[in-house]
């Protein structure tokens, strides 16, 4: 689990599901829309040979002065999500990578 360090705080990301879309649903976007601004995307986000976002749905684990805090910006599991595939029953190990991270639940 990777750590950095914000003055006396810890934060550490907690990566519940990672997936690729292609910049085909986002129809309104022009191709060079996205060459325009690939220094900003670039390696991180958005592969340009293959006109694919890298997206990941995370957490962070904050640690400052004895105190834990999580912020909770996943999706959670096992719920019924028709209209979005990829997240429908969903089923990932995010709590044990929240164990990893060092938070007991």
């Amino acid at each position: 689990m990777k750590q950095v360090r914000v003055g006396h705080a810890s934060v550490a990301r907690v990566v519940e599901f990672q997936f690729e879309l292609g910049t085909r649903f986002f129809p309104r976007t022009s191709p060079s829309g996205w060459r325009d601004n690939a220094d900003l995307l670039v390696p991180d986000f958005f592969d340009p040979d293959t006109d694919r976002w890298r997206i990941a749905v995370q957490s962070w684990v904050v640690e400052v002065d004895g105190l834990t805090v999580v912020v909770d910006t996943g999706v959670g599991n096992d719920r019924q999500r028709p209209h979005m595939p990829p997240l429908d029953h969903l089923n990932t190990g995010f709590l044990s990578s929240l164990q990893s991270a060092g938070v007991d639940r």
